[in-house]
């Protein structure tokens, strides 16, 4: 019989309804799950539309998140989604939609998998750089440099606003 092979994952959190709540709720949650559970700094950033531009709705917390799991990226995403229920995350359709939390698996190891790694990394500069804070030289499986590299390469800013303390 085989052992499952413990990976880091890395998850992007995100909440633009009653952060200061929600947040802190999420991660009690996630770290009775996965114990050894880091968090990046938190940054507040605008939400954005369809456009990719600021669409005027509540300002996002956002940072990432890196702990060892054994389980498969199914799983690990059943039990985000199911975090994302318990503090009130409704999915009513509407992609940009304010959220109460909203968790994504960036990464999980080196596994290549349907949405790993998550198209968010490639996208946003509010998910590269805590990752990059977080985990300066972690080399997505898709990369041939660190994240730090890419987000500079990207033309992601170099000055984000101050973290969050919590």
């Amino acid at each position: 019989m085989f052992e499952p092979i413990p990976r880091i994952a890395y998850v992007a959190l995100g909440s633009n309804v009653d952060p200061q709540r929600h947040v802190p709720l999420a991660l009690a949650t996630l770290r009775r799950l996965w114990p050894d559970l880091e968090v990046a700094p938190m940054f507040v950033t605008a939400s954005l539309g369809p456009d990719n531009q600021p669409d005027g709705k509540p300002d996002f917390w956002n940072t990432v998140l890196r702990f060892t799991t054994a389980w498969n990226p199914t799983t690990v995403r059943a039990a985000l989604r199911r975090i994302e229920h318990l503090v009130g995350r409704r999915r009513d359709g509407e992609r940009y939609a304010p959220r109460s939390l909203d968790l994504d698996l960036l990464l999980l190891g080196d596994l290549i998998d349907s949405g790993l790694p998550h198209r968010d990394l490639q996208r946003y500069p509010f998910v590269r750089w805590p990752l990059a804070l977080l985990d300066p030289e972690r080399q997505p499986p898709y990369a041939m440099v660190p994240i730090r590299t890419q987000s500079l390469r990207l033309g992601d800013p170099l000055h984000l606003p101050e973290p969050l303390a919590l």
